[in-house]
């Protein structure tokens, strides 16, 4: 017999496993008209979680937005059958602006068979695009010659974030 059905299951001489976890089998013998019963052995079984990895993983482009959210995707490697267990994605990005930035992974499993299974995240990069910024109202200084080709360009940046701090330094 098994000591926890929901781990393993004992028919005749075959031990079917069915979840993850400590359990006891435990082996008897009925007595009959020539021999008397056996004692019963227990004989203890661990059955661990299978572990899963993430494949197929992408990081989609984001534009700067002050916040760290990552778009991320995969697919679960190492299910076994049919086993119902589904791919929860989710990342954030580490650091502002740039390309191949790191993304911490937190892809996480769900469903009825996820217990039998430990989850193993990915290493991720992605990119953060510059936001865009206009120039409005942009007016040139007049200056004195001086022999060079240099002006002052004047103007209202346009598209900065709360928060973030961006000097227009015009010259041309």
């Amino acid at each position: 017999g098994s000591s926890d059905t929901n781990i393993a299951t004992v028919s005749g001489n075959t031990v079917t496993i069915v979840g993850v976890g400590p359990v006891d089998i435990i082996a008897y013998q009925t007595g009959n008209g020539s021999y008397n019963p056996a004692p019963s052995v227990a004989q203890p079984l661990t059955i661990s979680p299978k572990e899963l990895t993430v494949t197929g993983t992408s990081v989609v482009d984001k534009t700067y937005d002050q916040g760290v959210t990552a778009q991320v995707s995969g697919t679960p490697f190492g299910l076994i059958n049919n086993d119902a267990v589904i791919l929860v994605a989710a990342g954030e990005f580490t650091t502002s602006a740039g390309n191949n930035k790191a993304v911490t992974a937190q892809f996480s499993i769900t469903g009825n068979d996820a217990a039998k299974y430990t989850l193993t995240q990915p290493t991720l990069t992605g990119n953060i695009l510059p936001a865009t910024l206009t120039l409005d109202t942009p007016s040139v200084s007049d200056k004195v010659y001086d022999g060079t080709t240099t002006a002052t360009v004047n103007g209202t940046l346009n598209g900065i974030l709360s928060g973030d701090t961006v000097t227009l330094n015009g010259t041309g």
